[in-house]
């Protein structure tokens, strides 16, 4: 029996776990669904940038923290 992974619920996970080790970003697998989400997150704040590396392979997304340094 092969295993499900979720991708963008991979992605959250990833963007939670470096937050909470207040991380500056997170290397995420490229695909258009979360190209766009990490636009989305950005847009609204959630998300300082993000950028392709490795080829285009990767997405690295950097984190938004507040004045007091939590995670938003």
């Amino acid at each position: 029996m092969a295993a499900l992974t979720d991708p963008v619920a991979d992605m959250f996970t990833r963007i939670r776990n470096a937050a909470l080790a207040a991380k500056i970003s997170v290397p995420v697998p490229l695909s258009r669904l979360k190209m766009e989400i990490a636009k989305l997150l950005h847009k609204e704040g959630y998300l300082r940038g993000f950028q392709l590396v490795s080829r285009g392979q990767e997405l690295r997304l950097r984190l938004s923290y507040d004045e007091r340094g939590e995670p938003i």
